[in-house]
């Protein structure tokens, strides 16, 4: 299975039709890395990798982790084919 993501900037020059497949590697939950090229998703912010938020409960939770896991298990399904 692959998904398609369309939203994306990446954080080098990459020519306009390029197209990148391959495995991803999640960095945090609004950045990847396929093949060596880091992706940075187009309109998404998430919480570095390492970053805690307070839940509503004033208490203090890993945000930056469950946000790049919440995309791992997205993209987990397959392989990734970026478009700029």
């Amino acid at each position: 299975m692959s998904v398609l993501l369309t939203l994306a900037t990446f954080c080098h020059s990459v020519s306009a039709s390029a197209v990148i497949k391959g495995q991803a590697s999640i960095i945090d939950g609004d950045t990847l890395d396929i093949h060596g090229t880091h992706i940075r998703l187009w309109g998404i912010d998430a919480p570095e990798s390492s970053q805690f938020c307070r839940g509503e409960d004033s208490l203090p939770y890993r945000c930056g982790a469950k946000s790049a896991n919440e995309l791992d298990k997205y993209i987990a399904a397959g392989q990734l084919a970026l478009s700029p």
